[in-house]
């Protein structure tokens, strides 16, 4: 029995010292991927702010398309609206000339009705003729009336035309002030991103295939949230122009060269901006 025990006792010995060999081997494998875990974390979070990164770029694109299809669409609007008030204008002031002019023409046949009345003897006096003349001043003088009124509904109708072109005109000088507000304040923080801005303004559609995206500080409408936004988008990004072809790409960089203006420039390659991840009225409640 006391061999039994001694051998198991060298067996439990030697299996402690290959438990504790194991242990520190184990102990100096983790020493040794500690650093690695901590890179693997660190560039884990890297990926998730440049995945964040992303998506905040795509939907400030995507806002900053809808913002200029909604002011375009709103100009537009605006413009063929007041074209048609325009032509609905010269079409009354036309029609009131025709109404003064008949109102004219009535005034002196009737005038020359009296007059006859007036200078006819009293040899030839003639009731029956008197009587028709008299008829046909009153006639006259109602359709005078009558036409009076149509006249009064015209200048209502030119007014109110008039008044709704004021209206359009204030509705674009407002969308134009709130625009140069922004140049103002783009060119207070970045004199020349503001310069680019204007010039690539002026030459877009001499120069682009699709539809070009300007600074993101300029055709967003996120002013409560603007540090939050700033936050997202690198400083570079805020005021870089995205476009959406390689062609449109590389002639705003062969332009801004020629031109010797620095531009930064982004390119999205077949984008659709993505349907709306809000309503309309949480929109307006955040401000964007």
């Amino acid at each position: 029995p006391w061999c039994k025990f001694e051998l198991a006792r060298d067996n439990a010995l030697r299996l402690r010292s290959v438990r504790n060999e194991a242990e520190d081997a184990l102990d100096k494998f983790k020493k040794t991927i500690a650093p690695l875990e901590r890179k693997e974390k660190v560039a884990a979070v890297a990926l998730d702010k440049a995945t964040n990164a992303m998506t905040d770029h795509r939907e400030a694109v995507s806002n900053a398309s809808r913002n200029v299809r909604s002011a375009l669409r709103t100009l537009d609007l605006a413009d063929r609206k007041s074209a048609g008030i325009e032509e609905k204008l010269d079409e009354l002031r036309a029609e009131e000339d025709s109404i003064a002019a008949k109102q004219e023409r009535l005034a002196k046949e009737i005038a020359n009705l009296l007059e006859q009345l007036k200078v006819m003897p009293e040899a030839q006096h003639d009731p029956v003729a008197e009587k028709e003349a008299n008829d046909r001043i009153r006639k006259l003088r109602d359709e005078i009336a009558l036409v009076d009124s149509q006249r009064q509904n015209l200048l209502q109708e030119r007014k109110e035309a008039q008044q709704e072109i004021q209206n359009l005109g204030r509705r674009v000088q407002a969308l134009q002030s709130r625009g140069n507000a922004k140049l103002n304040q783009l060119r207070r923080a970045d004199a020349r991103a503001a310069d680019a801005y204007t010039w690539v303004k002026q030459h877009a559609s001499q120069w682009f295939e699709g539809r070009p995206f300007y600074h993101v500080a300029m055709d967003t409408s996120a002013s409560r949230h603007a540090a939050a936004l700033e936050d997202a988008l690198p400083n570079w990004l805020v005021r870089a122009f995205v476009v959406s072809t390689a062609a449109d790409r590389d002639t705003l960089v062969r332009e801004s060269q020629k031109a010797k203006m620095k531009v930064a420039v982004t390119f999205v390659p077949n984008f659709v901006p993505r349907p709306p991840i809000m309503s309309a009225g949480e929109k307006e409640r955040l401000g964007i």
